[in-house]
């Protein structure tokens, strides 16, 4: 299929660099080739061969739109986090556990370093040793976004225990309560547990390795999610048009729907790309486009977890 490819495009040996390197659909045809009729090794020294070749021309990238949606949520994520904190320590006279692990989220969620290292960029075009690191960072990632799903739902449904009284609407939220850190777990455990040994998932060089089916895995959770974002929109609703609630409460209650409903448009559309991503044999630079959303995602979690803690501050 090399051959093949090389031929279609009428490139000869003799001016093999120009035809390579300024062709990105040959780019991707031959890694294609390469991943589907190769072992890892043999990726490996396809993947330098092509480095050294090409080393003299300019590399696509799409690190920077990590890197802006990375800071602007810092910037609107951030600001909301040192509220919270200043809200505990003048009002509940001190830090509690919880807004550490709101910190510690928030930092992890950020996306910079992967993105400073070259995810983001062509798949054939990283070094493989860079690839790793990038693969074991997303797969760290990908455990943190499992984590923030749960966080920032059971932060509106604990706002909702302490505004609504209605016992319907108190009994479907002590259900959800219960039912959201039992499925989080699990999808945390599939996902943390997709491959054993665990260092084969960004390790390639492993060839012996049991792995359980991650799309269908990430298809489920994305499926339930959205089901979970619906049914806690929907919830309340017809409390909130008909009871008299303080305007301060009010306000909160506004800002988490707005939030939530634009993460659960954010699962949507993280959706429509991780079932191209099963696919794809350009990770890093197809993976980008789940990155943003997760990250817009988790964002918004953080922001669901603190807002209830401004209530005395409004």
């Amino acid at each position: 299929c090399i051959v093949d490819a090389f031929a279609a495009k009428g490139c000869n040996g003799t001016d093999l660099a120009s035809c390579l390197c300024a062709d990105i659909a040959l780019q991707a045809g031959l890694s294609e080739c390469v991943q589907t009729s190769c072992t890892f090794a043999d990726q490996v020294v396809a993947g330098r061969i092509e480095t050294e070749i090409c080393a003299s021309y300019p590399k696509e990238s799409r690190s920077s739109e990590v890197i802006s949606v990375t800071i602007a949520g810092c910037v609107i994520v951030f600001p909301v986090i040192a509220l919270r904190l200043y809200s505990r320590l003048r009002y509940a006279k001190g830090f509690s556990g919880d807004d550490f692990a709101t910190i510690a989220a928030a930092v992890a969620a950020i996306n910079l370093y992967n993105a400073s290292i070259g995810f983001g960029m062509h798949y054939w075009t990283i070094p493989v040793e860079t690839g790793t690191l990038i693969l074991k960072l997303f797969y760290l990632n990908s455990i943190v976004y499992m984590v923030l799903l749960v966080v920032g739902k059971m932060a509106i449904l604990l706002v909702y225990l302490r505004i609504f009284p209605v016992p319907t609407i108190r009994h479907i939220t002590w259900v959800l309560l219960c039912l959201l850190p039992v499925l989080g777990t699990v999808y945390t455990l599939l996902t943390a547990l997709q491959c054993i040994p665990i260092e084969s998932i960004w390790d390639r060089l492993i060839t012996a390795r049991r792995c359980i089916d991650i799309n269908a895995v990430i298809y489920s959770r994305g499926i339930l999610s959205i089901v979970e974002d619906v049914a806690i929109l929907v919830l309340p609703m017809k409390q909130i048009w008909q009871l008299q609630i303080q305007r301060h409460r009010r306000i909160i209650l506004v800002a988490l729907f707005s939030i939530g409903s634009f993460a659960c448009l954010t699962s949507m559309i993280r959706m429509k790309y991780a079932v191209s991503y099963s696919t794809t044999f350009d990770a890093t630079w197809d993976g980008v486009d789940i990155v943003v959303w997760s990250a817009v995602e988790q964002f918004c979690a953080l922001l669901c977890g603190s807002l209830p803690a401004l209530r005395p501050l409004v």
